[in-house]
């Protein structure tokens, strides 16, 4: 019969082995993103039957587990997503608002002047110079349009290219989560200890964040 002294004493230095090796990872992918701690899960080791009852064979390591809440996984995609939105609202928003609310862009001041051409036709319609103000400020208001138009069509040109060029992205990602998907479940195997590949769920979970952000 094993020494289980020899044995009790193997198992720990081989579930501490294992345990500083997790550390290394760890530290090692500190800079990592989207990377999440790991840490050795023990449990005691089958004890060895005997007549004078069961002697205990150590210590063995279960799995390694990675420090992973599935709550705060969803709060965090809802929150890159939400950013994202928002970014890019703002960044189409403050586009048109800076083409719109521009004194020198905006259709305010030739609107006015069109209504003051009017009002001073209405107070002098003999003058010939009120009716030729009258006239410019018409086509001043109608090319002051036809350049609003022009760039307002210019953003939605932009709005399109971002929206094609998401969606590129968007079949990348969703390509690269596919291929993670099929090396997770070849490495969680089969059988009665299936066993989590902790970087690679690490990886698809950052790849779902990001393609949240596009989307």
């Amino acid at each position: 019969m094993p020494d289980p002294i020899l044995g009790s004493g193997l198992s720990g230095l081989l579930a501490a082995q294992a345990g500083l090796a997790t550390t290394s990872h760890n530290i090692s992918n500190a800079s990592t993103p989207g990377y999440s701690r790991q840490n050795i899960v023990q449990g005691t080791q089958t004890a060895q039957f005997t007549g004078a009852g069961y002697i205990g064979r150590g210590t063995v390591v279960e799995t390694v587990r990675r420090s992973y809440s599935d709550f705060l996984e969803v709060q965090a995609r809802e929150s890159t997503a939400g950013k994202a939105h928002a970014d890019a609202y703002l960044n189409i928003a403050a586009r048109l608002d800076d083409l719109l609310a521009s004194d020198a862009a905006s259709l305010s001041p030739a609107v006015d002047d069109f209504f003051a051409g009017i009002n001073e036709v209405a107070a002098k319609p003999g003058d010939v110079a009120a009716r030729q103000s009258l006239l410019s400020g018409a086509e001043a208001l109608v090319g002051r349009f036809r350049t609003l138009d022009a760039q307002i069509a210019d953003a939605r040109t932009d709005v399109n290219r971002r929206l094609e060029s998401a969606v590129a992205g968007v079949n990348s990602i969703a390509e690269r989560i596919a291929d993670l998907n099929d090396r997770i479940v070849a490495a969680r195997g089969t059988g009665s200890r299936i066993q989590e590949p902790n970087d690679l769920l690490d990886q698809r979970d950052a790849l779902v964040r990001e393609l949240g952000g596009l989307v």
